[in-house]
């Protein structure tokens, strides 16, 4: 019997994107970035301003744990993003449920794309213990590429008529190509 694919023991990195999906918010931290996905109950700590989430990812899940009460603006997009940097990719969200216990709640969206997961809680909040969990169809292995790697092509070999000995016989052709239009004029 196979091994099920999960997340345990990727390394993630979390950013955080504020108003757009693609602005990266610059008053947030995560207390372990990149980290690895074990079987401890908290990986890392989202803070944004002042308000705290546990961030906890299982074999085939995540688990957002507010630790503050907190509200989030209305804008586009407002939420944290984690990308796969080793390991399994998320797959796709199969679900999402959501325990919290703000009036009004407006839903969370979350999906994946490319080796990132994208969580977008614009205009929603909720009071310290409330949470979401992301279920996920794990997908297959990212590349080993890590963040600050170089990536380069094989270097490729020796082009015919290159170099030194190229020059000197290209240049050799022009000096008989010239002689022979002196002799005909």
């Amino acid at each position: 019997m196979a091994a099920s694919i999960t997340l345990l023991g990727d390394k993630i990195s979390g950013t955080y994107a504020y108003p757009c999906v693609s602005c990266i918010y610059n008053n947030f931290t995560y207390s372990r970035n990149p980290f690895a996905v074990g079987n401890s109950n908290v990986e890392t700590v989202l803070t944004v301003g002042s308000a705290n989430t546990e961030v906890n990812f299982n074999a085939d899940s995540l688990v957002l744990t507010l630790t503050s009460r907190v509200v989030y603006t209305p804008a586009p997009f407002n939420g944290p993003v984690f990308t796969v940097l080793k390991g399994n990719s998320f797959g796709s969200v199969i679900g999402i449920h959501d325990n919290r216990h703000c009036s009004p709640c407006s839903p969370i969206s979350a999906y994946v794309s490319g080796d990132s997961l994208f969580i977008n809680w614009q205009n929603s909040g909720g009071y310290v213990g409330d949470t979401i969990e992301i279920d996920f169809a794990v997908g297959g292995r990212v590349s080993d590429f890590t963040v600050g790697e170089l990536v380069s092509d094989p270097v490729p070999g020796p082009i015919a008529g290159a170099g030194l000995p190229g020059l000197i016989f290209a240049g050799g052709g022009l000096l008989g190509w010239w002689r022979r239009r002196q002799k005909s004029a």
